[in-house]
């Protein structure tokens, strides 16, 4: 005689046993009801009085709608309502209204200034390492006049391929800051 074990948690098929029906059919987590054919994208489970398709996710790649962390599913059925198999990119948050995510543009923009600042502070530094100190100290008083010009020249020149490169809306990686124009 035939018998279909399953999973004790899931309830899922595991596999079809031959038995001596003089041991009786009456084994934990069996049934000698014929499981469902196969088919893609679904476990069979037994849910107590017959078999059923349940939706298998597993393994697939979800992501939490609120906070983008990435997730391997790990659990029978449809995809929680709080994940999504969409992948956002960097700016983009949860839209509930139109189910996908949109970018935000403010965040996007907002990470472009301080990188491109932190780029122009950067080659400042470089030619500079006193640059991050001159409003802290009074690190300047050995310069003369003319050093001081020639720094500040070259800050000013910096800062303008800057504030160009924003308003312009450059990104960060295409600035420039070897062109003094």
């Amino acid at each position: 005689m035939k018998i279909y074990k399953y999973d004790i948690t899931t309830k899922e098929f595991i596999q079809e046993l031959e038995i001596n029906e003089a041991y009786g059919t009456n084994l934990p987590f069996t049934t000698t009801t014929k499981p469902l054919a196969k088919k893609d994208g679904f476990a069979i489970c037994f849910n107590g009085a017959e078999w059923e398709y349940v939706e298998d996710n597993r393994d697939k790649t979800v992501y939490i709608k609120a906070t983008k962390q990435e997730l391997k599913v790990d659990y029978l059925g449809k995809i929680k309502d709080e994940h999504t198999l969409l992948i956002p990119k960097e700016f983009d948050e949860w839209n509930y209204t139109q189910n996908k995510w949109i970018e935000n543009i403010e965040k996007k923009e907002t990470q472009r200034i301080q990188e491109i600042e932190a780029k122009c502070n950067q080659s400042i530094e470089t030619i500079y390492p006193i640059y991050k100190q001159i409003n802290i100290t009074n690190l300047l008083t050995p310069y003369t006049e003319e050093d001081k010009d020639v720094m500040k020249a070259f800050i000013d020149s910096k800062r303008a391929i800057c504030h160009k490169a924003i308003d312009d809306g450059t990104k960060a990686e295409d600035v420039d800051y070897s062109n003094e124009s």
